[in-house]
């Protein structure tokens, strides 16, 4: 036993000797005390450790070490993301020789950055997007080797030229959301040192000319969100390496920008949400490496398409929201795409030309047509010989029985839509059987052969399905013509208790349809502060389809599909297929001549835009309550979602005109409630639910249109405290003699 203790003794000597001699030099101190001091550090949320005392420094909040040998550690990383870091970036940071990641996002990060930031040696990541830094951006910083430069979301305005030779060919280089207005300059595209670059939302427009310089090394090149009409100056040697060139959202109309003889490595092209309405070229079809079409909301014609059905290495093809109104008569000897072809929403009608049972398709959508008769001719271009197949056959006129080789499929769980047909009922007990597991919300007996009702200004309010209360939707037509919805509910699978998930969008609807291609679910923003302008990654991929029934019920349809670790399904990594029926639960004061309010104009989106990302939906209800719905994030820097949900009166202390600092109205809400404690899709249950007394809200509405909102929390880390509040949007009201509103 003496022994026992005295080697116990010995290896807690050992301990105490590592602790006590391996720590950072003086010099690298220093430095971390400066960026303290020149950030704030006294201010920021959380500052646990720091200024502790030498030896201290890797138990800082913040801060990572590594050990170089028994008496020397060297600082590895800094990772503050949105902790409240205000002021400049100090010269000294590079004297840390051993850093390899700095991540400073979704702070308040002010000036240039560092001329010394070229003389980082080690450095992986620099991570700042969604500051306030400004200036140009240093060309010096490609002659360093870091991996990914991450400056989304700032106020950078330019470039400087590089000089030097670049310090890696592999880098991502984040630029979205800034003012840039221009592509970087020659010194930048000869380097070769980027492989992934965004220029997303930069202020890109008119006609971008490359001016036939090379830009070597360049694999990914993000455009969207730009105001693009064309490209120019391309050639085989301009961007030689290019795979994947997304030009989504811009104002391209007649000039294709891509050809068979251009771009040769090309393997994705996104052309979505442009103007295109002219014929793609002819020498499209000998392009010898596109895989991925997406040509999504634009003008095209479907008898001008025959080029994109010969490209022999296209596997996906999206068409939907064109007016094709049909497909070529004739593609010629080779027939493409193969696995994926989406003609939703198109205006196709009739049969399906004769070529189109050659396909090879592993996912069809045909949704939102007007086809009748069988849909077997539509089937016949799926393939027969794989599993995992998705078929949307839904919103057509398609009638008669339902084939029966749709058995011989084997289609992907739930991934089988053929609601809103006339199809003759029963289908037989071995078609039953199959449609149970296969087909979206089950059976489509209760879907099938309904009538439908256009989407008008009486479908704004709240929704929910009575076999999954506790989560829903709020559905508002605003005044531009154009449908939002907010989707308030939980993760597939949570690790602590107060995980909640809410995802978003807006779109024009189309007669009794809102089909929403993309669900944003904003993440990694914190309490009080938003997503700090950070940039479109932080958004996830997924669809939503509205369809409203004349029984006033509401049938939405979600594909959900994880696309990073704050994903609206996490996991399973495969589609997440859901149809429920949601029936009303509050309506919108003045949506129709009957249900008027003095109160409705008080009704909409508000937001304060220095906290991107998270806001308010209210709903004025012909009582004269008010329901509020909190869209926001966590405050623990998770960055995970939070909402609360409540109702209460709407007041007006003064008869007449207010004073123009007091509020012409006021809700107060206690108390304000926040579900918790259950999960997303089959696995929900209400049953679980904890319904949390989050706190107190009150929110007070100015008559020059602006609000304040007030709030007082029972829960740790939200505390207390006001923020102004302007409106973001306005719900469509009906137009009445003697409206109460005015």
């Amino acid at each position: 036993m003496a022994r026992f203790f005295n080697a116990l003794l010995l290896c807690v000597c050992c301990a105490f000797v590592v602790t006590a001699f391996a720590q950072i030099p003086e010099s690298e101190r220093q430095v971390l005390i400066e960026f303290y001091q020149t950030t704030g550090g006294d201010d920021w949320f959380d500052n646990d450790g720091w200024l502790g005392p030498p030896g201290s420094e890797c138990d800082w909040f913040g801060v990572a070490c590594v050990n170089v040998d028994d008496s020397l550690r060297l600082v590895r990383s800094l990772t503050l993301p949105a902790n409240g870091l205000t002021g400049t970036l100090p010269e000294s940071l590079p004297e840390l020789g051993a850093l390899s990641f700095l991540r400073l996002a979704r702070n308040s990060l002010e000036g240039e950055i560092p001329a010394s930031f070229q003389n980082f040696d080690k450095l992986n990541t620099i991570d700042l997007r969604g500051n306030r830094l400004d200036g140009p951006v240093p060309g010096e910083l490609l002659t360093v080797s870091v991996s990914n430069l991450l400056l989304s979301g700032n106020q950078f305005d330019g470039y400087t030229p590089m000089t030097g030779e670049a310090g890696t060919s592999s880098m991502t280089l984040d630029l979205a959301r800034n003012p840039l207005a221009a592509l970087p300059p020659e010194s930048w595209r000869s380097a070769g040192a980027i492989r992934k670059l965004s220029l997303a939302q930069t202020g890109l427009a008119g006609q971008l000319d490359f001016d036939k310089h090379p830009w070597p090394g360049l694999w990914e090149l993000d455009l969207s969100h730009n105001a693009i009409s064309a490209l120019a100056g391309i050639d085989e040697d301009t961007l030689m390496h290019l795979r994947e060139l997304d030009l989504a959202n811009n104002q391209l109309d007649e000039h294709w920008p891509v050809s068979g003889d251009t771009l040769p490595w090309l393997r994705v092209l996104d052309l979505s949400a442009n103007k295109l309405h002219s014929p793609p070229p002819a020498n499209l079809a000998e392009h010898p490496a596109l895989q991925v079409l997406r040509l999504g909301r634009n003008a095209l014609q479907g008898d001008t398409l025959g080029p994109l059905f010969q490209i022999p290495t296209l596997s996906q093809l999206e068409l939907q929201h064109n007016p094709l109104q049909g497909l070529p008569a004739a593609v010629g000897p080779v027939v493409r795409p193969s696995w994926w072809l989406d003609l939703s929403f198109t205006g196709l009608e009739g049969p399906p030309p004769d070529w189109f049972g050659e396909l090879s398709l592993t996912r069809l959508n045909v949704a939102g047509n007007r086809l009748s008769g069988s849909p077997q001719p539509w089937m016949a271009a799926l393939r027969e010989d794989t599993g995992g197949k998705r078929l949307d056959l839904s919103l057509n006129q398609f009638s008669g029985p339902l084939p029966p080789e749709l058995v011989d499929h084997r289609f992907h769980p739930h991934a089988l839509n053929l609601c809103f047909n006339d199809f003759d009922q029963p289908f037989g007990q071995e078609l039953d059987d199959f449609l149970e597991t296969r087909h979206i919300g089950g059976n489509p007996a209760n879907c099938n052969g309904r009538e439908l009702a256009d989407i008008d200004l009486d479908i704004s309010g709240a929704w929910y399905d009575p076999d999954h209360d506790g989560k829903g939707y709020v559905v508002m037509l605003l005044d531009s013509g154009h449908l939002a919805y907010y989707w308030f509910g939980y993760p597939t699978s949570y690790t602590s208790t107060f995980e909640q998930k809410y995802s978003l969008q807006i779109v024009r609807p189309e007669g009794p349809v809102a089909d929403f291609p993309r669900a944003l679910a904003p993440h990694q923003g914190r309490f009080g502060l938003g997503l700090k302008r950070a940039s479109p990654e932080d958004y996830d991929d997924g669809q939503i389809r509205l369809v409203r029934l004349a029984d006033d019920r509401l049938s939405i349809s979600s594909r959900l599909q994880p696309v990073s670790p704050f994903a609206i399904v996490t996991p399973p990594p495969m589609e997440l297929y859901q149809r429920l029926e949601h029936v009303r639960l509050t309506e919108l004061a003045g949506t129709r001549c009957d249900n008027q309010s003095p109160f409705q104009h008080l009704s909409g989106l508000w937001f304060d835009p220095e906290r991107d990302g998270e806001g308010f939906v209210v709903l004025v209800l012909p009582s004269g309550h008010a329901g509020v719905y909190w869209f926001t994030f966590r405050p623990d820097g998770s960055g995970w979602q939070a909402w609360m949900v409540g109702l209460g009166p709407i007041e007006a202390p003064i008869i007449g005109t207010p004073p123009p600092d007091f509020p012409s109205f006021w809700v107060e809400i206690d108390p304000l409630i926040q579900p918790i404690r259950t999960i997303y899709g089959p696995w929900f249950d209400s049953d679980h639910i904890e319904m949390v007394d989050w706190g107190s809200l009150r929110l007070e509405f100015y008559r020059h249109g602006t609000a304040r909102v007030f709030w007082d929390s029972n829960l740790e880390g939200y505390g207390s405290g006001d923020y102004p509040l302007q409106r973001l949007a306005s719900p469509m009201l009906a137009d009445c003699p003697d409206n109460a509103a005015d």
